[in-house]
């Protein structure tokens, strides 16, 4: 059986791709399968490119969550030393790793 990747933005903006058996009339003519409303068909082109843009947007969002995560240990190993707390106690509650170790700070 001949097989049919099909690429869709739906409604909501999501981006599907979608492998379908391909099925033929009558006349021999190919059936699109249906698909939910507001759903809009994309080349493979069209696809590819809004994948990357989605896959950049989620990259960059993660990068800002990472570099906030290291904002905040960064303040609260700052805190803690100033309370008079060690070093190593420090950087363990504030969630970092030991100094010198491979996991940076």
């Amino acid at each position: 059986m001949e097989e049919k990747t099909l690429y869709y933005r739906t409604a909501v903006g999501g981006l599907v791709e979608r492998t379908v058996t391909v099925q033929r009339d009558a006349n021999g003519e190919v059936v699109v399968p249906p698909v939910p409303e507001g759903w809009v068909e994309l080349t493979a082109e069209q696809y590819a490119t809004e994948r990357a843009k989605v896959d950049a947007a989620e990259q960059a969002r993660q990068d800002q969550v990472r570099q906030e995560e290291e904002q905040r240990q960064s303040e609260d190993l700052a805190a803690l030393r100033q309370l008079g707390l060690p070093e190593a106690t420090a950087r363990r509650l504030a969630g970092l790793p030991p100094e010198g170790s491979n996991g940076g700070g």
